[in-house]
């Protein structure tokens, strides 16, 4: 047998299974074990999860096989400070406390240490749901000191209370590549004076990020995923430090829940960009230009938005592009019946994709390719017949009016007649000698002799 599973059984100990030679995976949830007072050289996997476990002190124990260990939802208070050491758990790889730490008492902790730095062999820990509201590493007599494996690949603090996550936690952390810090009260990271240069993933969403720390990010040159998803990010403010907000290197980002108008400038350097999540937008317009950068772009999510309809020059450069796989603007408040969403309809067909959800007139959930397509094109005709009518009557219009104005000065050169004075030219030469006032410099004169 290499698993077992003895679990709602009431158990107070741990069961003696030395005769269970070849055992690999022991199950022991949901029983009353209060103390582990047992080793098992043979186990790799160990649950303990909801029992009553109160401490972990015994250091005369052995797991040297040991890789996955679950002590998640019990009420521990104290751990001794070298209990997770090498030579206890030397290949432990994966280590849980979810829901498990919330009873710790620092004034029986040694100098509230709580130290997991000498487990070599440590990839994954998870200390989420403990109501934690600080995670410190620097001397306090207030706060537990926490201590981690500078081998470690993947920290989770999900479901807390943070609002301090002090970065030099992280310190010499060259093999982390997930930080898990999703619905803690965040709302700001401090920059690392250090590199992470293995990092990829970066979970911050449901926190309380107003602004975003651009220079948190220049510590992680190989960031490719970021999820900053339901947080009052003021969009505005942050644009207008004129620098690019994300770290270019990002393949997917989220940033569901943004309440602010979106700019052209949000993704301009995020070429690289394969996945973008942009669910329950509340703006109710979007540039035609925020999508144009995006030449990489895969998957767009639209879904749950405010928008009534989409205007093409939006996705157009996605859709010449021909990059676009996953396309979904389902939403309450798409409305069916605009003609200007043809082409979303084309674009599902051409690329077998998903159908979008939206509104008739009546304010009833259709299917989109239910859009009347001929009434579309009717329309679209007509529109198109009374432009070229238009056209048609402003040019009779001004032809009309420049045969008018040629008549007109036609007219005028055909009744025009000069006026002689005839005088004799005796009486002629006797006015130039007279001196006069006369003005006769208007008249056309012609001399008679």
């Amino acid at each position: 047998m290499t698993q077992l599973s003895i679990v709602y059984s009431e158990l107070f100990d741990l069961p003696d299974l030395s005769n269970f030679k070849q055992l690999e995976s022991l199950y022991l949830d949901h029983n009353h074990i209060e103390l582990i007072t047992r080793s098992y050289s043979t186990v790799k996997i160990l649950s303990l999860t909801s029992n009553r476990i109160y401490a972990l002190h015994q250091t005369n124990l052995s797991y040297p096989n040991l890789e996955y260990f679950d002590l998640s939802h019990n009420p521990i208070e104290h751990i001794t400070r070298n209990y997770f050491s090498n030579l206890l758990f030397p290949r432990l790889k994966v280590l849980k406390f979810v829901n498990a730490l919330k009873h710790l008492n620092l004034y029986i902790m040694d100098e509230h240490f709580l130290s997991f730095s000498l487990l070599n062999s440590l990839s994954e820990i998870y200390f989420d749901d403990n109501h934690f509201e600080e995670f410190l590493c620097s001397k306090s007599i207030e706060h537990i000191q926490w201590r981690l494996p500078i081998n470690l690949k993947k920290l989770s603090l999900r479901n807390n209370k943070l609002h301090v996550f002090d970065g030099n936690c992280l310190t010499q952390m060259s093999n982390l590549t997930e930080l898990d810090l999703h619905s803690n009260q965040l709302i700001y990271l401090s920059p690392l004076n250090f590199t992470l240069p293995s990092l990829t993933k970066v979970q911050l969403d449901e926190n309380a990020f107003v602004n975003i720390s651009v220079d948190f990010f220049r510590s992680t040159p190989q960031l490719n995923e970021l999820d900053l998803s339901r947080n009052p990010l003021n969009v505005k403010q942050i644009q207008l430090r004129k620098q690019p907000i994300f770290p270019s290197s990002l393949k997917i980002l989220y940033l569901d829940g943004l309440s602010s108008d979106l700019s052209c400038s949000l993704f301009e350097n995020l070429i690289q960009l394969e996945e973008l999540s942009l669910a329950n937008l509340a703006s109710v317009r979007l540039k035609s230009c925020l999508f144009k950068k995006l030449i990489n772009l895969r998957l767009l999510n639209l879904s749950n938005h405010h928008l009534k309809t989409f205007d093409e020059s939006v996705f157009h450069p996605l859709l010449i592009m021909k990059q676009l796989d996953s396309l979904d603007i389902t939403s309450q408040k798409l409305r069916c019946h605009s003609c200007s969403l043809r082409w979303v309809n084309e674009f599902l067909k051409i690329e077998n994709m998903t159908d979008v959800i939206c509104l008739n007139e009546q304010g009833q959930e259709i299917s989109l390719n239910t859009i009347n397509s001929p009434s579309c094109s009717s329309n679209n005709l007509f529109f198109i017949l009374m432009t070229i009518i238009s056209i048609v009557l402003l040019l009779v219009f001004l032809v009309l009016l420049l045969v008018c104005l040629d008549k007109q000065r036609k007219y005028q050169f055909t009744n025009f007649r000069p006026v002689y004075h005839m005088i004799p030219l005796r009486h002629y030469h006797d006015r130039i000698y007279q001196e006069t006032t006369e003005d006769i410099t208007n008249d056309n004169v012609m001399l008679v002799t």
